[in-house]
């Protein structure tokens, strides 16, 4: 009987010894948690949660506070949702990405499709007929090149087709008409090739817009 006390004495030290090792390992784990969390110098930051479309006035339930690291909160972020609530998206917004300044209508704006036009820039109308391939895919934000055919110079009924401008910004949309952000150059060579031929948008990739030489 005296050596099984022992035996159950030595079992209940080495569980005990155990559980303090467990015990200390979890504690060391937290206080390196706990110490990451401090070097890390986390910050607030305002992310978008749902779909926004451009020229929707920004509501607290399309926003949500997170925290990231300092070093990867660009410039022009908000940290505080109530900043944001009540202004206007100048483009679409897409859940999961960082709100910025730049991404907004200014403060105080109205809504309209004033807001959404950027500075030195223009609104021009293009209508869009059945012939175009992207008629009933476009959306605002989007981006798009302009084709343009007529007549050619030499005459001969011979019909010449070129893009005459390339990553245009999309306004808005009403049916088949088409609203543009343009500079005041490209407004008069789309205006021009609205009145001389016809004009066909082709939908780009809006990562992709770079211009051709």
């Amino acid at each position: 009987m005296r050596f099984r006390a022992l035996g159950f004495m030595g079992v209940s030290l080495a569980c005990g010894l155990s559980a303090a090792v467990v015990v200390g390992v979890l504690f060391q784990g937290w206080n390196e948690a706990i110490e990451v969390a401090a070097f890390r110098d986390l910050r607030p930051v305002v992310a978008v949660v749902q779909p926004v479309e451009a020229g929707d006035v920004l509501s607290r339930d399309d926003l949500q506070l997170i925290s990231v690291e300092r070093q990867f909160a660009p410039d022009g972020t908000f940290d505080e949702p109530q900043m944001a609530v009540g202004r206007i998206a100048r483009e679409r917004l897409i859940p999961g990405e960082l709100l910025r300044t730049e991404r907004l209508a200014p403060a105080g704006s109205r809504e309209g499709l004033g807001v959404l036009i950027p500075a030195g820039m223009r609104a021009v109308g293009v209508n869009v007929d059945e012939a175009s391939a992207v008629s009933g895919f476009l959306s605002p934000g989007n981006y798009v090149d302009v084709v343009v055919s007529m007549q050619s110079v030499a005459g001969k009924r011979q019909i010449e087709t070129h893009t005459a401008l390339e990553a245009m910004r999309v306004l808005a949309i009403e049916d088949r008409f088409v609203t543009l952000a343009a500079s005041p150059e490209e407004a008069t060579l789309l205006a021009h090739g609205q009145s001389e031929g016809e004009v066909t948008l082709t939908l780009r990739n809006n990562l992709d817009l770079a211009k051709a030489d």
